[in-house]
């Protein structure tokens, strides 16, 4: 029995990807189906914030890092004196 090749590390990430946009599809579909009408527009929206949570999130992430940072710094050196030549 010939041994099948290993997928490479690009097709293990877009089926990650797919993986986690059925999961939020379903997940929005259930949500939606709670008022008794159909779920399609909750599985679409779901899939939406999935996709730009994806993308999105680092960058807040790292942004609010850099900020709470700049704070922290920027008490530090309050008090502090002028640094000499």
């Amino acid at each position: 029995m010939p041994e099948l090749p290993h997928l490479s590390r690009a097709m293990r990430a877009k089926e990650n990807f797919m993986i986690g946009k059925a999961i939020a599809g379903w997940i929005g579909n259930k949500i939606d189906r709670r008022d008794g009408k159909g779920g399609t527009l909750g599985a679409v929206a779901g899939v939406a914030a999935y996709s730009i949570g994806k993308r999105v999130l680092p960058v807040a992430i790292l942004a609010g890092g850099a900020a709470i940072g700049m704070h922290y710094l920027q008490k530090r050196f309050r008090g502090a004196p002028p640094p000499r030549v």
